[in-house]
């Protein structure tokens, strides 16, 4: 790793410290795995080409030394709330440390 890249680590294990939400994922074939959240919102993402409109939908990121490999039709149980995955999670930041969800709220548990 590079220095930024340790700097980069070490501001994301503060925003995890301060902003994360204690977790379970839940992959589709009911293998569960505690994991830490950060739980945001989609406002109205629009684009163009290949890329996803997200409105109406919230996002949701996790380490990827947590949990290796999200997948859609995974949920995400964190505070009686559920998330459920709705597209392939994407892993694109340079250091590859954070899997990116767009996920629908469920009903309440």
């Amino acid at each position: 790793m590079s220095v930024f890249s340790d700097a980069f680590s070490s501001a994301l294990e503060d925003v995890y410290a301060t902003f994360g939400t204690s977790a379970r994922y839940v992959s589709p074939d009911f293998v569960t795995t505690a994991c830490v959240i950060v739980i945001g919102g989609a406002d109205d993402v629009a684009s163009l080409g290949n890329v996803q409109i997200v409105a109406g939908q919230t996002i949701v990121e996790v380490r990827a030394s947590e949990l290796a490999a999200p997948k859609k039709g995974g949920t995400f149980r964190a505070d009686n709330r559920e998330f459920k995955i709705v597209a392939a999670p994407k892993n694109e930041d340079p250091d590859r440390l954070v899997w990116t969800c767009i996920c629908d709220l469920q009903p309440a548990l």
